[in-house]
């Protein structure tokens, strides 16, 4: 067994540490023979995915009003994607209105949305995913009928370059082939509205959490593996990844290095138009690594 008493051990989190951790990660040192121990990965999760003593994981989501609330990044080449998309967010809406509610929206003749209808004046809205490509005006795949306001569902859009896709809670729920480049939109990215001739529009009523952007096309697995984790804003192809967990204020923080941060209502200070803070019981955990290394 190796004598830990000459070495010094650093341990380096991701997000948080606690002290019966580290015992366990000694424990598993204390068997190793080499100099430097491959990465422990532990997973602390959301109450509602894991029954045992786990740790709860608390964060934060935006209520909209349905009536004029709604919150916008400023344009960029890191959300204009020209080849391929994936674009998800967590929803939980309070009402299907008359018309459709923007979840995720940059376009006005131009660029991609994700948003829930009001299917043809029946209530059932549907979950809706669109594009304006080169080679058509609007193409767009949606969700059969909704299965109900008042839960959580995560919703994602993908295109590869060929065919669109649709997914709910990663079950993938419709699809249409189509080929061409995505239109660059010039105007903001929306969250919980839509901008449409000359105006803000199609307000979502309900909460929003975990929205994000990449510039590629996300395999079912991907989406499957990463809806209930905690992303780190470093990972192969996000464009934009806004948690939520600010918690307060006039700014939705970016988590990538793209500074793609937003801003709640028309204006950096409070007005009619910010949604509200609240907490959020998303089903999510945190992937925690912890390298640990050994130094003489």
């Amino acid at each position: 067994m190796k004598n830990l008493s000459k070495k010094t051990i650093t341990i380096i989190p991701n997000y948080f540490l606690y002290g019966i951790v580290v015992l366990f990660l000694t424990s598993l040192i204390c068997t190793s023979s080499k100099g430097i121990v491959s990465a422990q990965q532990i997973e602390h999760k959301n109450s509602s995915l894991h029954n045992s003593n786990s740790t709860a994981i608390s964060g934060n989501a935006l209520r909209f009003d349905g009536s004029d609330d709604y919150l916008y990044i400023l344009n960029s080449a890191s959300l204009n994607p020209t080849h391929e998309i994936t674009i998800e967010a967590w929803v939980k809406p309070d009402n299907i209105m008359e018309s459709d509610q923007g979840i995720v929206t940059k376009t006005e003749g131009s660029g991609y949305n994700l948003y829930l209808n009001h299917h043809h004046g029946v209530a059932d809205g549907r979950f809706f995913f669109s594009l304006y490509t080169s080679s058509s005006n609007n193409i767009n795949v949606e969700t059969t009928q909704y299965t109900g306001s008042g839960d959580w569902h995560h919703v994602c859009g993908t295109y590869d370059g060929s065919i669109m896709k649709i997914y709910v809670n990663g079950i993938q729920k419709s699809s249409y082939s189509s080929e061409g480049n995505i239109h660059p939109s010039s105007i903001p990215l929306f969250i919980g509205a839509e901008y449409q001739e000359g105006r803000i529009d199609y307000f979502f009523h309900g909460l929003i959490d975990e929205v994000r952007v990449w510039n590629i096309a996300r395999s079912q697995s991907q989406i499957k593996s990463d809806m209930h984790r905690k992303l780190h804003g470093n990972e192969p192809g996000l464009a934009g990844y806004w948690d939520f967990n600010e918690g307060f204020g006039q700014v939705l923080y970016d988590r990538t290095d793209n500074n793609n941060d937003g801003i709640l209502g028309s204006s950096p200070i409070v007005d009619d138009n910010d949604p509200a803070w609240v907490s959020s019981d998303v089903p999510l955990y945190y992937f925690l690594q912890f390298p640990i290394i050994f130094k003489d």
